[in-house]
């Protein structure tokens, strides 16, 4: 089970204790304006090493993404610090309906279409 607080919102899942969360894995919120974390048993992590978890939980081709483990630390994270601050230049915005990113994952795509097809 994945839960997502984002940031700007923490109270938007109630069942999450941010202020706990906060004192056992000892981070101020201000760490999350710059990097996503990612809680995964006893350890947090951070940016590129939080996207390639939560890509290694994925359905095939995403978690390939580990791969990216093998590139020096400073070198993944000066790459995730450049998408993450320009990724609205980088991908645009669009309404949450109409959004991209949600057709990325191979299995909603796919059950998607056909149900889709079904209806029509």
């Amino acid at each position: 089970m994945v839960s997502f607080v984002p940031f700007q919102d923490p109270m938007s899942n109630p069942h999450v204790n941010l202020k706990k969360l906060q004192e056992e894995f000892k981070f101020d919120s201000e760490q999350l304006e710059d990097r996503i974390a990612v809680i995964e048993g006893e350890t947090i992590k951070w940016g590129p090493d939080a996207v390639m978890t939560i890509l290694s939980w994925c359905y095939f081709p995403f978690p390939v993404a580990k791969i990216g483990f093998l590139i020096p630390y400073p070198v993944r994270d000066a790459l995730y610090l450049t998408v993450a601050k320009n990724r609205y230049r980088f991908f645009g915005t669009q309404a949450l309906d109409q959004n991209f990113a949600k057709n990325l994952c191979p299995y909603l795509f796919i059950k998607n279409t056909m149900s889709r097809s079904k209806n029509e």
